[in-house]
């Protein structure tokens, strides 16, 4: 049976009714809620997700919102539960930003098409009054992050648990906004970050190399599919799964941005055992400029060189290995014509406007038998969410450095049991193709996790 979770919206605490036989009473949830959210490249920090939604109301209910002054401001989440298993999860959660209210064509009636941002955009609005932030370790200044941002209702900043007692230069904050304090702080250490609406924290986003397992799995459909493993990351778990790509379609072609492969990282920093003296690092490739010069700038808060020549390092790797890869195109899956995902941990990963440290294993791709030494393992690192009558999945991808030898796995030690025709044992899923089994790191089926 499909995984079809069911959407609903939380405006200012109460939930929004999608009762057609409630539409005398009470305003309800129309279809076609859409998130934007992520970012659209390895080095960039992550945008503040956006949502758009409409609620239908012939009971003057916002009316009186909007005279009361009881819509900009306010919080509204989105939530989908799933009824046979008594699963749920909020996949954004934010604040109202603007609302548009028109006549319906049902008399009496009006329709409020609201535009919400998510938490993170709250930071944007967060002025620091005059002051200097003193020399201190980076989770002292995690913890001002996190102080000010209390208006946000963030509850946690978290980030690289090996930067957690290194020192910081002092700051002037006087007239910054705290979201860009919060870039500043994440690059500081060489990464990016992004808020998660299920556990409403903050979360780094590490390089993208990993040791990532791939597996076929039979889903409750029957069918077999190929997905890659979870990630184990701070203490963390992040769930892998897969694309299929007969189910999913792309206009768009690999692309090759300006800059991939980066030969070059620069970073501006203050000294300390020189007394604060301004300090600029820079590491570059081999090659140098033999092939143009790709520089990534950015300033750190570290002020010791003892810290700051390993990062500066880890971050040109980064744009040598994960920076490198081309970018697969953004996949659409409308799983409307599947009447939804294959499993809960599919609805989990592709219905959370948050980038983590998951995996997604993409199966049936022409651009990954165009690029065979590619594994193509990606992270979804943006896209949109749409649910119009059911779920519509845009994604951003960035292909993983898999750290991990795939060894062949040899065909006779496969399941005997696998084909590729109806109604067998383990009959696998039009997704899957001769080339994916290039990539396998196991040779069984196994079970969704």
């Amino acid at each position: 049976m499909p995984f079809n979770p069911t959407p609903y919206i939380v405006f200012d605490g109460e939930r929004v009714q999608c009762d057609a036989d409630l539409i005398g009473t009470a305003p309800l949830a129309l279809a076609g809620i859409k998130v934007d959210w992520g970012r659209d490249d390895y080095i960039s920090h992550s945008r503040p997700g956006t949502a758009q939604l409409s609620i239908l109301d012939r009971t003057g209910t916002w009316a009186e919102k909007v005279t009361a002054k009881s819509v900009i401001g306010r919080r509204i989440s989105l939530h989908w539960e799933h009824t046979a298993s008594g699963t749920s999860q909020r996949w954004f959660a934010g604040r109202v930003t603007g609302a548009v209210a028109r006549p319906a064509s049902t008399p009496g009636a009006w329709i409020i098409s609201i535009t919400a941002a998510a938490k993170d955009a709250d930071m944007g609005n967060i002025v620091m009054s005059p002051g200097t932030w003193p020399t201190e370790t980076m989770i002292t200044r995690a913890n001002r992050i996190a102080t000010a941002a209390a208006p946000a209702e963030i509850e946690a900043f978290y980030f690289y648990p090996g930067s957690v007692n290194i020192q910081c230069w002092p700051l002037d904050i006087k007239g910054r906004d705290l979201h860009s304090l919060a870039d500043e702080f994440y690059m500081s250490m060489g990464d990016t970050y992004s808020y998660h609406p299920h556990t409403n924290v903050v979360r780094h986003l590490y390089r993208r190399s990993y040791a990532v397992n791939i597996f076929l799995v039979q889903m409750p459909d029957g069918l077999v599919y190929v997905q890659a493993s979870n990630i184990n990351y701070d203490s963390q778990v992040y769930k892998g799964t897969g694309l299929p790509g007969c189910e999913t379609s792309t206009d768009e072609g690999i692309q090759l941005a300006p800059n991939s492969v980066v030969t070059r990282v620069q970073v501006g920093w203050k000294e300390a055992p020189s007394g604060g003296t301004d300090v600029t690092t820079v590491v570059q490739t081999s090659e140098g400029d033999t092939n143009g010069r790709r520089t990534v700038q950015f300033t750190s808060w570290i002020d010791n060189g003892v810290h700051i020549d390993p990062m500066v390092t880890e971050v040109l790797a980064r744009g040598q290995y994960e920076g490198a890869l081309p970018k697969h195109p953004p996949v659409t899956w409308d799983t409307r014509r599947t009447h939804g995902f294959h499993s809960q941990a599919e609805a989990e990963v592709f219905t959370l406007a948050a980038e983590t440290q998951g995996a997604v294993y993409i199966s049936g791709s022409i651009y990954s038998a165009w690029l065979p030494n590619i594994v193509p393992v990606a992270a979804i690192i943006g896209g949109t969410i749409e649910y119009d009558g059911g779920w519509i999945i845009r994604t951003t991808l960035q292909y993983i450095w898999k750290t991990n030898a795939t060894a062949q796995v040899i065909w006779n030690d496969l399941d005997q049991a696998l084909h590729w025709r109806t109604n067998a044992t383990h009959e696998l899923a039009s997704s899957v193709t001769w080339n994916d089994f290039r990539y396998l790191t196991h040779p069984g089926v196994y079970l969704p996790s």
